[in-house]
């Protein structure tokens, strides 16, 4: 409700995750009111509508003004004649005071929906037996022989996806329509429901809605408590797992999506073109470094880094520990290995791992295959439809980043001895917060000090 007492109006603004905004205002006036009221309404309205960002909208309500029809003009809206614009089809008996309206609103484009035949591989029930003994059975020396860690790389990653190919089922995308909080046992109770409302709806019957309404109530109960306990959860999750409670909050607000047509400056584009827009701009980020190599440069980084080893090696079981902490991990990489694979088979993957890990090291060189990332265009702020809007965000492929995690795991703790005690950033156990924090408290010894003079 609006603070204008002078007549009743109601405005909502709906949000319709992942799409867009609508406006929506509702208004009762009286009969005979006053111009008054009616300029009551058109500020009320002004405001909220100035206040809110929204896609489109429209208002609709009791105007009680019988024998008007609306015109619009350069000039403003005009009323004249009678109303014309009765609804057709309609669900109840009109009142012929207040004629049902038909009000209609142009909608944007079309929304962009996942393919219903969208599959995918579903690396839970996968024949990993199947996949353990094909990967055993491999001569990782031999195949490997005296290749590069690149070749190493490439071999591995394509016997994985033909082994994916072979022995892991593809599944059917359904869109669920239950709330992510709800059980087994209320899915059970609802389609039970469904079925007892059926019944009494075609052979009627008292016991029969007895039955249905007792379930009903079971299935409210059920509901509220599955909810109520999904909320606690999450509440409780915040100082032990944050990474869950905003994966939470994002779910609740709506993860928008890229529109159907977006520009950057004067280009614009729409389709499949939208990607190469993003492309273009992303890469117009990253330039050629302007550092150029030469002796004195060398010398001067050789010196600077004489604290790490110069000969660094992975064993099988820094790999076997690195697998196994893959448990409760989700997800798949660019190339479409999935995170389940790696762990399930973790065993048979060890020494290949292993020997390209260490080959990598020994050459220099990061393996090519695993640069290989997918870009997923991020909204910072404002206009969803302006490119330079959104930050980059690269997935890289898991054993990539396994073998990163495992090198930084073994020189952290010297770079961690050469590093300045005042640095925040890129530093464990402490943020922009820590910095500020210790910002204060060096302003408040330097305050206190002056106050001594």
């Amino acid at each position: 409700m609006t603070p204008y007492n002078t007549c009743e109006n109601v405005f909502v603004h709906l949000t319709l995750p992942e799409v867009l905004s609508v406006f929506l205002a509702g208004v009762y006036l009286p009969p005979d009111a006053n111009i008054s009221v009616y300029e009551s309404h058109a500020e009320a309205l002004d405001r909220v509508r100035i206040s809110s960002k929204y896609d489109f909208g429209f208002v609709c309500g009791d105007f009680n003004m019988p024998n008007v029809n609306w015109s619009v003009s350069d000039s403003g809206l005009f009323y004249t004649g009678s109303i014309t614009d009765k609804a057709t089809d309609i669900l109840v008996p009109c009142d012929i005071y207040h004629p049902a309206l038909s009000i209609s609103c142009p909608f944007p484009s079309t929304l962009s929906m996942l393919d219903v035949k969208h599959t995918y591989f579903d690396f839970k029930n996968a024949n990993y037996e199947r996949i353990i003994d094909s990967l055993e059975s491999i001569d990782w020396y031999n195949a490997f022989g005296s290749g590069s860690a690149d070749y190493s790389a490439n071999f591995l990653q394509k016997s994985l996806l033909v082994l994916i190919r072979d022995c892991v089922p593809l599944s059917n995308f359904r869109n669920s329509t239950f709330l992510i909080w709800t059980s087994r046992r209320l899915k059970e109770l609802l389609a039970m429901k469904k079925q007892l409302h059926k019944q009494f709806k075609m052979l009627g019957g008292h016991n029969r809605y007895l039955i249905f309404s007792r379930l009903r109530a079971q299935c409210k109960f059920e509901s509220k408590r599955l909810y109520s306990n999904y909320l606690r959860n999450m509440q409780e999750r915040l100082s032990v797992d944050p990474k869950s409670f905003w994966g939470f909050i994002r779910r609740e607000r709506g993860i928008s999506t890229i529109p159907d047509e977006v520009h950057l400056g004067e280009s614009k584009a729409s389709g499949n073109q939208v990607s190469s827009l993003f492309a273009s701009h992303f890469s117009s980020v990253y330039g050629d470094p302007r550092f150029i190599s030469n002796d004195l440069s060398d010398e001067f980084t050789n010196h600077q880094f004489l604290f790490l080893s110069s000969k660094l090696s992975i064993s099988i079981d820094d790999v076997n520990a690195a697998l196994n902490s893959l448990s409760n991990a989700r997800g798949s990489g660019p190339d479409g290995i999935s995170v389940i694979l790696l762990y399930r088979c973790r065993v048979s993957f060890s020494l290949p791992v292993t020997l390209i890990f260490n080959q990598s090291l020994l050459e220099g060189v990061f393996p090519s295959v695993w640069k290989i990332s997918r870009v997923t265009p991020i909204l910072k702020s404002d206009n969803p439809a302006d490119v330079a809007n959104y930050r980059p965000i690269s997935g890289l492929p898991l054993l990539g980043k396994l073998f990163e995690f495992m090198v930084l795991k073994r020189i952290k703790r010297s770079f961690l001895t050469t590093l300045s005690n005042y640095q925040h950033g890129f530093f464990p156990g402490r943020s922009t917060s820590t910095s500020h924090v210790d910002f204060v408290s060096y302003l408040h010894r330097l305050f206190k000090s002056i106050r001594l003079y």
